[in-house]
């Protein structure tokens, strides 16, 4: 697995920074904000899950929540269905409560329209990255890092300043790169990996230090109906009704607000094995609490939470009512600290009462209550583990990344592999230089450090397989690029000898380029620099040292 070193960390987001025309600083983090193109709700109600598959149609099941499934025109009047429908085309996103953004970063919701119409897709706005629905109100980013919200807000959890409801968009802050609505307050994470809250703080759950239990949600002066600084350095951030969970740049996990039902996984109450019993009852904590290290990826649901950590397995906690909630086949009523449920997870939704989660094959797999057929599989069974219900689901991306070009420079440099020259294309991209990445693979194949490259463009993903020669595609080798142009950063998800990585990557021209000392760190050969002769040297008998 790759090792991340804060050169790295460092340098991703001083390039984010650059595009919004924003300084770079010291603290800079490399925050990622993927796209969702899995839901289940998890605000209550008749369940219902949402998918978008990997040809950007995007599908329903469940309860009819917005008239999509039925031809009926009631708004009172709801259908089911158990298996997923088609309902919508060309969408890149999706949230809760009926949200999707489109390929042309138009935000749209389903809204009701009368009797005539129905429930019908109504543009909100355009140029949208993502988009994150609490309950009964949404925020969304737009490609200029800016953050905008509307709908309720009796308990601030808009950030304008204000308790007044907004029907339309109002501005918040700027320089935003992630989000999270929870049940009736906010999360933000800005470009220098701080993170922000507001709204709602009666169980802690804005981990500011402020809460007084359950009597304090008519104790307005906890709530926060402005956005304040909750802690530094934090890569991602998930809201749950009343709990969050945030992961930091070394990957640990950290989580605060209600505890309830178990759902912050400190294992601090319960018998051994962090189950706890029907009469046990959580500790609700204001601040931060560590949970667990090595974790890529979560989602707060409703009372339940879920990690997948960086090897790919997948965590569960929290409520588990009648044994399904959590996909592990526990019969108690909820627990405490993390327990593992699958392997080969890159996504998932946490939801009200059922869960889904993508592996890397974009294979989508259910489980929990299944009253409305939420879990797709063409019944109305509970299922308290892991079941397949479809393929080529979209996978994530990072929206940010993706939505911002920079510039690079044909690298000048002299470039010796094994004391030959070869003439790479490559490019020095604020001050790293960046190799095509065939080019690479086909120079280096024969050798010590040897890899091969695959590429599926039906689920965006690349594959770096370690120890094995190169398969040759065509188009190697084929010129060297002088110049400046504009780099793209890749969207696609990466993946080395199965295991999904972290690669700083970019996109010219059609061709991706990664960063040569990742690849050096990755697959282990000597890489140094000249300034004299202005000389890169690629040594494949030689370690790769860290600079």
């Amino acid at each position: 697995m790759m090792k991340k070193t804060l050169i790295g960390v460092i340098t991703m987001v001083a390039l984010i920074l650059s595009a919004y025309g924003l300084p770079a600083t010291a603290m800079a983090t490399e925050v990622e904000n993927r796209t969702q193109t899995i839901v289940s709700n998890k605000w209550g109600g008749p369940g219902y899950s949402m998918v978008v598959k990997s040809d950007g149609s995007l599908w329903m099941w469940g309860n009819d929540r917005f008239g999509q499934i039925s031809d009926s025109k009631d708004e009172h009047i709801y259908t089911y269905s158990s298996i997923p429908v088609k309902i919508a085309d060309n969408v890149a996103s999706i949230s809760d409560s009926g949200y999707f953004i489109k390929t042309d970063k138009s935000l749209w919701e389903f809204v009701y329209n009368g009797t005539e119409s129905g429930y019908i897709p109504i543009k909100i706005m355009d140029s949208v990255l993502s988009v994150s629905a609490g309950n009964s109100f949404a925020l969304a980013i737009k490609t200029d890092g800016s953050l905008w919200a509307w709908g309720s807000n009796y308990k601030g959890q808009l950030g304008d300043g204000t308790t007044i409801d907004r029907e339309s968009p109002v501005k918040i802050m700027d320089s935003v790169v992630a989000i999270s609505a929870g049940g009736n307050y906010s999360m933000a994470i800005k470009t220098d990996g701080t993170l922000w809250g507001w709204g709602s703080n009666t169980y802690g759950q804005l981990g500011n230090g402020e809460s007084g239990g359950f009597y304090s949600q008519y104790d307005t002066d906890i709530d926060k109906t402005s956005p304040v600084k909750i802690m530094d350095n934090i890569v991602a951030v998930s809201a749950g009704y009343s709990h969050t969970l945030a992961i930091k740049t070394d990957s640990s996990l950290w989580a605060w607000g209600s505890d309830t039902n178990g759902e912050l996984g400190d294992g601090v109450i319960g018998a051994s094995g962090g189950q706890s019993s029907e009469t046990t009852k959580g500790i609700d904590k204001d601040k931060p609490v560590k949970v667990m290290d090595n974790v890529d990826a979560i989602s707060a649901g409703m009372t339940i939470s879920m990690a997948i950590k960086n090897d790919g397995t997948l965590w569960s906690w929290g409520a588990d009512k009648d044994g399904v909630e959590l996909g592990t086949g526990t019969t108690l009523s909820f627990v405490t600290s993390p327990v593992k449920v699958t392997d080969d997870v890159v996504s998932v939704s946490a939801g009200y009462g059922h869960s889904l989660i993508v592996k890397s094959d974009g294979s989508l797999w259910v489980w929990g209550g299944n009253p409305y057929g939420e879990l797709g599989d063409g019944t109305k069974e509970s299922r308290n583990k892991p079941v397949s219900v479809m393929d080529s689901i979209k996978l994530p991306t990072d929206t940010l990344q993706a939505s911002n070009n920079v510039a690079a420079f044909s690298t000048s440099s002299t470039i010796l592999v094994n004391g030959k020259s070869i003439a790479f294309d490559a490019y020095n991209i604020d001050g790293n230089n960046y190799f095509k990445l065939r080019d690479l693979a086909y120079v280096l194949s024969g050798t010590e450090k040897q890899f091969d490259v695959g590429w599926d463009d039906t689920k965006n993903v690349i594959s770096l397989i370690s120890d094995q020669p190169y398969t040759i595609t065509g188009g190697e080798m084929s010129g060297r690029s002088s110049g400046e142009t504009k780099a793209i950063p890749t969207d696609s998800m990466i993946f080395l000898d199965g295991v999904k990585e972290n690669f700083t990557a970019y996109n010219i021209e059609g061709n991706n380029y990664f960063k040569l000392r990742d690849i050096g760190q990755t697959f282990d050969f000597g890489i140094t620099w000249d300034a004299d002769t202005n000389t890169i040297t690629i040594d494949t008998t030689k370690h790769y040292e860290v600079q």
